[in-house]
């Protein structure tokens, strides 16, 4: 609710720069439903009220809480005029931090599928190993058999007939 005010009050061009910080500062984090439409509010003021002092924006726009903006804002944060160049700066730090956080994000998540794609292809090259070994059984067993022509199978001896070879 606070953020729709202050997008309904930010373009009145009597609100004092010192009351819309106080708009801003009153309330909770919490109490916005987004911090990309407080940055909205801030904008559409820093262009109505294009003649305030350089420390009269500061003071606002040091409410902004960078890191709890969308991807697209901070992007469109980077290249808005009406900002003061401090804010983009400490925006562009938070974008590369939370780069580097989703990057870190990525390499534990790379390492977790590395690890279960090894363990998965330790598990069938041990397979395949056992498999290999039970045929080269098999194959000496089936040679020995076309030598005597006896197969067991359940301790009962069964008699085949002899192959050429």
């Amino acid at each position: 609710m606070l953020s729709l005010f202050l997008l309904e009050v930010s373009p009145d061009p009597h609100l004092k720069p010192c009351e819309f910080e106080a708009l801003i500062t009153v309330a909770p984090d919490s109490a916005r439903e987004s911090h990309d439409q407080l940055y909205i509010a801030m904008d559409i003021y820093l262009k109505v009220h294009a003649g305030i002092s350089d420390d009269e924006k500061m003071n606002i726009c040091s409410k902004l809480k960078h890191e709890k903006l969308s991807a697209e804002v901070v992007r469109h944060l980077s290249r808005n005029l009406v900002f003061p160049s401090e804010t983009k700066a400490r925006g562009n730090v938070n974008r590369q931090r939370r780069m580097k956080s989703l990057l870190q994000e990525n390499d534990h998540l790379k390492s977790f599928f590395d690890s279960m794609f090894l363990k998965s292809f330790k598990n069938i090259m041990i397979d395949v190993k056992e498999d290999a070994e039970e045929i080269h059984s098999s194959g000496t067993q089936l040679a020995s058999l076309k030598k005597t022509g006896i197969h067991t199978l359940s301790n009962v001896a069964v008699y085949l007939p002899k192959l050429c070879s």
